[in-house]
């Protein structure tokens, strides 16, 4: 869940200033980067075991049914949708797979590019040291 608060909004931030395109592939990217985020950050971390969420699924599981001794290892192997959202989030992304599903797919050059630098830039730089 962190990782969602603090590298999803560095991400974004690193689109918006060096990235331009149409309005529809803008927003097909930030759906990608947000669906990259979440599959990596929330669904991910489930399936560690020595994380957080299964240190406090295995309480809640544990409070509940006090005669069964749970291990993390009973949470994950049943947490499909992590195993599903993870895995395939990544096989279709370096695969590039990821194209044939609809609106889904990351897009490329030209409908997207780096916006062009300011060569000013390095001038005021210097001139302020």
């Amino acid at each position: 869940m962190a990782q969602i608060v603090t590298i999803g909004p560095i991400i974004k931030e690193l689109v918006d200033k060096n990235v331009e395109g149409s309005q529809e592939d803008m927003y097909k990217l930030y759906l990608r980067n947000a669906t990259f985020g979440d599959a990596l950050g929330v669904f991910g971390s489930q399936l560690i075991p020595w994380h957080v969420y299964i240190g406090f699924y295995v309480g809640i599981a544990s409070s509940v049914y006090p005669l069964h001794k749970f291990v993390a290892t009973d949470i994950i192997k049943y947490n499909f949708m992590a195993f599903v959202a993870v895995f395939s989030i990544l096989l279709l992304t370096l695969t590039g797979l990821d194209r044939l599903i609809p609106k889904f797919g990351l897009p490329s050059e030209p409908a997207v590019r780096l916006k062009k630098r300011n060569n000013n830039l390095n001038a005021d730089k210097n001139a302020a040291i």
